[in-house]
């Protein structure tokens, strides 16, 4: 069976405090332009710039879309956003971020935290069957 998932060009980050700051956005084009984009291929949906990333098969896929090093957050709270459609998903899917900040003392390993919408609705719902555009959102925070 064929699973297609789409994500939109409103991937950004978004310190989240009392109200909400775009900080930074990206467009899957020049991400691919400039050899940013680990996977998918840029396409043009709905008007909008997404990345497609297909399964062709019925066992899981991951798909590493993009590494942003540095990224310009300056709050403890932030969040990736942006918009996801998807067909034929079969099983739960997620989005899934990894964030990896340097060690608290010498010696120590860096720290690793992640965050995955599997949620039932909403945000941070899980990826299965189809869906039109939805928002999704990974919150994090940054380490003291």
């Amino acid at each position: 069976m064929k699973t297609t998932l789409l994500l939109c060009l409103c991937l950004g980050f978004a310190s989240k405090c009392a109200a909400e700051e775009l900080l930074a956005t990206y467009d899957w084009r020049e991400l691919a332009d400039t050899g940013r984009l680990r996977g998918g291929v840029p396409v043009r949906l709905d008007g909008k710039s997404a990345v497609q990333i297909t399964n062709t098969n019925d066992t899981a896929l991951q798909v590493q879309l993009l590494e942003i090093q540095q990224p310009p957050i300056q709050r403890r709270l932030y969040a990736v956003l942006g918009q996801v459609k998807y067909e034929s998903v079969q099983g739960d899917g997620y989005l899934e971020m990894w964030n990896y900040f340097p060690p608290i003392k010498p010696g120590l390993p860096e720290a690793q935290y992640f965050g995955r919408t599997l949620g039932t609705s909403g945000a941070m719902g899980k990826i299965t069957g189809t869906s039109n555009w939805r928002a999704f959102m990974l919150p994090s925070s940054r380490c003291p």
